[in-house]
């Protein structure tokens, strides 16, 4: 069996449970979570002002609302929300 093969091989035999948290830990590393004092850090705000900023951009919180991705961090810091 070629080495080409075996690759094919080996993805169709990944389960789509294992396919759908692969996913979840690559959103994760591509898009890490920061707590709200980092994302206020990085983006020169206060945390209250960076909450306010959040809440009129309807971004959507983490479910615990204590952490934002780091993509929304670099929306807000660009101005663009």
């Amino acid at each position: 069996m070629s080495e080409e093969e075996h690759i094919t091989s080996a993805f169709n035999n990944i389960s789509l449970e294992d396919l759908q948290r692969m996913q979840r830990i690559l959103i994760a590393l591509c898009d890490p979570l920061m707590d709200y004092d980092q994302a206020a850090a990085e983006c020169g705000k206060s945390k209250e002002a960076l909450c306010v900023k959040i809440h009129r951009s309807r971004i959507q919180p983490t479910r615990s609302r204590k952490m934002i991705r780091w993509s929304d961090v670099q929306r807000i810091k660009n101005k663009e929300v």
